[in-house]
């Protein structure tokens, strides 16, 4: 929207960036990069494509990554989630009609103004509002008219990042990180994906 001279404010909640890793394939790629962002100023590896096993190990499938840039305008990165919001939040700044708030918590909505109410009193007036913060968010109840709080659907996701000198260091193990693919391990109803980012210093593992 900045681009077509729109003014944008953006509210974050946290004060500080953290998570694990993130996967960026060329699509997002050539989106970001046609915003300005630069992503050489950041660690990140590049995916060499993906592998399938069992929950023994054993290979099922190899799906290359074979000459992704030529193929589709932009590699395959995996990179720190923090260290791609602090790259988007530079880039932002960069232009004088963004706006960006962290710790910022929305308490209310008024939708004929329309504007938000921060938490601590401000607030801030638009011609668009739009809420970006997942099911949890407490526009799902002003909306509705009523509290409308998720449903757990029995799926659950856990992430870590470990550090990848002892798998390297494990002859068994250092092959997940020397193979720069997203790794998938398949179990009947559960799966596990791993990569390997920031210069092969930290696996992240879903």
């Amino acid at each position: 929207m900045t681009d077509q001279n729109h003014s944008a404010g953006v509210g974050q909640v946290i004060r500080e960036c953290f998570g694990a890793g993130i996967r960026l394939s060329p699509n997002t790629l050539r989106l970001m990069l046609s915003w300005g962002v630069d992503f050489g100023s950041i660690k990140k590896e590049i995916s060499h494509g993906n592998r399938f096993v069992d929950w023994k190990g054993k290979n099922l499938l190899d799906v290359p990554l074979n000459n992704v840039q030529a193929s589709y305008g932009a590699p395959y990165y995996f990179i720190h989630r923090a260290d791609l919001v602090h790259l988007l939040v530079r880039t932002a700044r960069q232009r004088d009609n963004i706006t960006i708030r962290m710790d910022s918590r929305v308490q209310s909505y008024d939708f004929d103004t329309p504007a938000v109410t921060l938490i601590g009193g401000q607030t801030i007036r638009a011609n668009m509002v739009i809420a970006a913060d997942g099911i949890k968010s407490s526009v799902r109840d002003t909306v509705n008219g009523r509290p409308l709080p998720p449903q757990d659907t029995g799926d659950v996701a856990y992430r870590i990042m470990v550090p990848a000198q002892p798998l390297l260091d494990d002859p068994q193990m250092a092959h997940l990180v020397k193979e720069l693919s997203i790794g998938w391990a398949l179990k009947l109803t559960q799966w596990a994906t791993h990569y390997v980012k920031e210069a092969c210093t930290t696996s992240s593992l879903t």
